[in-house]
């Protein structure tokens, strides 16, 4: 992930209109996490910023599941075509 994917995915997450590479908490993931400070966090600093989420901020991890479509129990939503939504 780099800044900018990384700023992708928190607007994701959010359902921010608009998050930069500039973003404080984009920042803050790359200062914390990108432990070979090659500006790309791999997929194991991702594991590991994601496990320590899960630690600190379950109910954030939560609502980022939510945000992707997937309960809690990591089951994707079905769609129900008929009205065109989603159900858990």
């Amino acid at each position: 992930m780099t800044p900018a994917t990384c700023a992708i995915f928190t607007k994701d997450c959010t359902f921010e209109e608009l998050v930069l590479e500039e973003d404080n908490r984009v920042k803050l993931l790359f200062e914390i996490y990108d432990l070979d400070h090659d500006n790309k966090i791999s997929f194991e600093e991702f594991l590991l910023f994601y496990k320590n989420c899960c630690i600190d901020k379950e109910y954030v991890v939560r609502e980022n599941l939510y945000a992707f479509k997937f309960s809690s129990d990591l089951l994707p939503f079905r769609r129900d075509s008929t009205n065109n939504t989603y159900l858990q």
